[in-house]
């Protein structure tokens, strides 16, 4: 999720431009895992200073009230600091911001934590002030410091309640201490033979790359991984480190007696009163008349779609693109589909056994988008292929905070590391809405992917991460079953039905695909924005890089209710509330554009999703029928959350769609 990192020093070991430096580099290296605000928490002999702001780590590093944070020398220096991507609690008030503050407590956080409101309201002895779920941490935390015998009592006391993931980092006004602890094993420290410092950071390419330009000449330097489910509590005076499991059962004589007492000052614009998280059905003006609008256009048209013909053998419409049928009422695609072959799992185990490590170091990536195929291609590596993973997903702002819970409760069950890249989200945000409100001045069915194209250097990333960690074995959890071949059909694009790599489709077809998005963005001058360029590199990173991953789903059978079954059952995995599927819940877009296509051409994924499961055998027609209905239903709090997100005016937009040329 986020970026977290640190560095403690020995006496006279750094002088305050050295810290500067190496504190620069581990905020800018950090940004990737969130842009969306910057802070740091540096100790002082009597105090601890904390710094934050809206802003991405580049910008915060030219503050004035940073770089004065490095313009007094001390004899140590012990700082933490934090890179975030907003998740629980808006990024524009500062208490929702990292480090938290809270009961004598500075915390940077890394993960979710997905029962806090359980939690809050068990404790009704401790208070709730911020949004942020960090929060809970350092008040639970300062609860059981008052009961227990000692603070490694009290952070095991802690960290029994809490579900999701997790990667602390915390200083106290009355510990001479750091503790660094994780349940996903995301923290890498970094030593010196000399014992002169302590650094950690979230990644240990991170942590490569702040040794190759700030300690190049030193050769006795160790980066360790902090295992998941155990800490490290580092004295801030000598550097001793104690290490610890969560739920082992060491001592530790670290109370408030020996401990050195510390004032906590924040220096900035410290907003303290902070509302409470809003609910789009209850609290949003605009819900009851979106919902009219939505309801009023889907029965019309619902009437409209139910008399379109549609194959006897799976439930394709005539309005699917190059739709042909015989005599007897079977379309052209059922014809032309080839039913996946299943490699099996003993293919399987020969092709992963070359990558296999069995050491505890990761042997592979997996691709962790946090929808069930996803999640399950995790489980499956893991719990069935005993593999030790890395999840690797890239948030470009339309990951839904259900999709992050989900993740999250994955990731911290599992103990599996998690590189979540981070897009300049409101950046991406604003170019969406642009591209959106663009395609509303002039509906083009065709044009629609555009909406998806900020997700798509999803692909340049992962093959980046590939060659910093080395590991050749990618494990995709893209599921065939999924292919949509209507949206570039829409683009007059004929795709084959063959079960291909992701985004393969041939030289000629991406010269179409060009050919078309030109000739729109000429008619339509409003595609000429300052999204452009993100679109282009979308473009290149969707159709013109290797995407030689191992494909999971080629190998094993993709049963729905097993998949359903082992998220529901082994990891509490949430659905959400506005749809009875637990496909595209994780994916903020997907609500919106569905609807689009419903209204305008009677067809949408669930269409085609249910036709393919058809022809592999594995559900009826009939039953295909009942399940599209329902899904084919508008998530209404999920578009309104779309267009909230995105800074659309929703009414406008519902109504523009709602009057767009339908093609039935």
């Amino acid at each position: 999720m986020c970026g977290i990192f640190g560095f403690v020093t020995t006496k006279n070991s750094f002088n305050s431009e050295r810290v500067k430096s190496i504190t620069d580099q581990l905020l800018l290296l950090s940004e990737s895992r969130g842009k969306d605000s910057s802070g740091v928490a540096i100790v002082r002999e009597k105090e601890i200073i904390v710094y934050k702001e809206p802003l991405s780590a580049h910008k915060f590093i030219k503050q004035k009230k940073y770089l004065k944070l490095f313009s007094t020398e001390q004899e140590k220096h012990a700082l933490i600091g934090h890179a975030r991507m907003e998740t629980n609690g808006s990024f524009s008030l500062s208490n929702n911001n990292q480090p938290v503050v809270k009961d004598g407590i500075v915390t940077i956080h890394n993960g979710i934590i997905v029962n806090d409101s359980d939690i809050w309201k068990k404790h009704t002895d401790i208070k709730r002030d911020f949004q942020v779920d960090t929060e809970l941490y350092n008040s639970l935390l300062r609860k059981y410091i008052q009961k227990k015998e000692s603070l490694l009592e009290a952070l095991r006391a802690t960290l029994s309640e809490l579900q999701g993931s997790y990667a602390f980092a915390t200083l106290f006004n009355d510990f001479n201490s750091l503790v660094l602890v994780t349940n996903t094993g995301s923290l890498y420290t970094i030593t010196d033979s000399e014992k002169s410092f302590v650094a950690f950071v979230s990644e240990k390419h991170f942590a490569e790359e702040l040794v190759s330009k700030q300690f190049p000449s030193q050769k006795e330097i160790e980066i360790k991984q902090v295992k998941a489910d155990s800490g490290l509590i580092i004295n801030l005076q000598n550097l001793n480190i104690l290490s610890f499991q969560v739920s082992g059962n060491e001592k530790t004589n670290l109370t408030k007696k020996t401990a050195k007492s510390k004032t906590i000052n924040q220096i900035g614009s410290i907003i303290t009163e902070v509302p409470q998280p809003i609910s789009l059905r209850k609290n949003n003006q605009n819900f009851k008349t979106i919902e009219k609008l939505i309801n009023e256009e889907y029965t019309k048209d619902r009437d409209k779609i139910s008399k379109l013909r549609r194959c006897t053998k799976c439930i394709l419409p005539e309005t699917m693109p190059f739709i042909e049928f015989d005599e007897e009422g079977v379309c052209s695609f059922c014809h032309s589909y080839e039913k996946r072959e299943i490699k099996g799992v003993e293919e399987l185990e020969k092709e992963i056994a070359k990558y296999r490590k069995g050491n505890g170091e990761p042997d592979c990536i997996v691709s962790f988008s946090g929808g069930r195929d996803s999640c399950y291609s995790m489980h499956y590596a893991v719990k069935e292929l005993g593999l030790n993973p890395l999840a690797y997903s890239y948030d470009w702002g339309m990951i839904t905070d259900l999709g992050r819970r989900n993740q999250a409760r994955m990731t911290g069950q599992l103990g599996v590391e998690h590189i979540l890249i981070s897009a300049d989200i409101q950046k991406k945000r604003e170019y969406i809405r642009k591209n959106v409100s663009a395609w509303l001045n002039k509906p083009e069915i065709g044009m629609i992917p555009l909406f998806m194209a900020g997700d798509k250097q999803y692909f340049s990333h992962l093959n980046k991460l590939r060659k910093e960690t080395g590991l050749e074995l990618v494990i995709y959890a893209g599921n065939s079953l999924e292919n949509t071949y209507f949206k570039h059909g829409f683009a007059n694009v004929k795709l084959e039905t063959k079960d291909k790599k992701a985004y393969q489709i041939g030289g000629l077809n991406s010269l179409k695909l060009v050919w078309y998005y030109f000739k729109n963005y000429i008619k339509n001058p409003a595609y000429l924005n300052s999204s452009i360029i993100d679109t282009i590199s979308a473009f290149v990173s969707s159709y013109g890089i290797p995407k030689n991953y191992l494909y999971l789903y080629k190998y094993i059978p993709w049963r729905e209710k097993e998949v359903e079954d082992v998220l529901l059952k082994e990891y509490d995995w949430e659905l959400s509330p506005d749809t009875k599927s637990s496909w595209r819940i994780g994916d903020g877009t997907a609500s919106f554009y569905n609807y689009i296509y419903y209204v305008m051409t009677g067809l949408t994924e669930n269409d085609t999703f249910r036709s393919n499961q058809i022809r592999e055998g594995l559900i009826s027609r009939s039953n295909a029928e009942k399940l599209a209905l329902e899904e084919n239903k508008p998530r209404i709090e999920s578009i309104l959350w779309y267009c909230n997100t995105i800074n659309l005016d929703a009414e406008s937009a519902i109504k523009k769609i709602n009057s767009a040329k339908k093609i039935y």
